[in-house]
């Protein structure tokens, strides 16, 4: 299984995440905060923000923002993204979800994109999204929807189980975990016990292209934070060092082109979205 709860994957692939991850996820927070039904005005905290995706757009609509991560180096890049922006009205915060450093009842609305899934103590994170927000608040949580609904996603994971000896199980087949919160009954159930009631779980999804299979992978060996900690695996555990990892990626992309052709691709990511209201 690979471990997303610490910080240094994310810090690894925090500059590759804001370059190409926060342009692609930007459809996301857009969708996110209209599903909010946020107008303005409001107090709205971002956790997990990453480099600031839905931050810097809420941003032009909320009074006051506070962006949340654990990640110091994400935390980097959204302070570049802020200065960038003249944006004023948001403030950057180390932290964890699972602990807000916050007060009761200080905010409108809370969003969590594609963060929240990772937390160990998800129950946890729950509760303190809810804790943070004033009765009748609104809290939004995104997750990807099952791999099979993402082909691409799918795909990418299946080959990279497949090609790193790292990730099998005993029997010696791969090992493709299931994503977190994917199933959307367990995310509305979640959001339930934290204390949240309306919870409403829809779908949407989003078309990215890219001009081969090429640039894709090589665009996810930097902005992926599941293949910074394989590279880690693969470079710890192996005598021959860099040169196992060079290989892994060489074969890694031989077989994606195998799969995919080197033609341009078009492909959808499918996301859940659970809307509620705190109790």
């Amino acid at each position: 299984m690979i471990d997303l709860s610490t910080t240094e994957p994310w810090d690894t692939v925090a500059s590759g995440f804001d370059e190409f991850l926060r342009p692609a996820f930007a459809s996301y927070a857009s969708h996110a905060i209209n599903l909010s039904g946020l107008v303005g005005g409001d107090r709205v905290l971002d956790i997990a923000t990453g480099p600031g995706t839905l931050a810097l757009q809420v941003a032009s609509s909320a009074s006051f923002v506070s962006a949340l991560d654990f990640s110091p180096l994400m935390l980097e890049r959204l302070r570049r993204n802020l200065q960038d922006a003249a944006v004023g009205n948001v403030e950057v915060v180390l932290g964890d979800a699972q602990a807000l450093p916050f007060a009761d009842c200080s905010f409108d609305y809370a969003f969590s994109m594609f963060g929240l899934m990772f937390c160990p103590d998800r129950a946890a994170a729950f509760r303190e999204m809810r804790r943070v927000l004033r009765p009748g608040g609104t809290g939004v949580v995104t997750s990807w929807t099952k791999r099979t609904q993402i082909p691409l996603m799918d795909l990418i994971a299946r080959v990279v189980s497949a090609r790193n000896p790292l990730v099998r199980d005993g029997s010696g087949e791969s090992n493709v975990p299931t994503l977190p919160l994917e199933n959307p009954n367990e995310l509305r159930r979640e959001m339930i016990e934290g204390g949240f009631r309306d919870v409403s779980v829809s779908q949407a999804s989003f078309e990215f292209s890219y001009p081969d299979v090429a640039t894709y992978w090589k665009a996810n060996l930097v902005c992926s934070a599941p293949l910074s900690v394989v590279k880690r695996a693969i470079l710890g555990e192996s005598s021959l060092g860099q040169a196992a990892w060079q290989a892994f990626v060489a074969e890694v992309e031989s077989d994606l082109v195998a799969e995919l052709g080197a033609s341009p691709i078009r492909y959808r990511w499918s996301a859940n979205f659970a809307r509620a209201e705190a109790s």
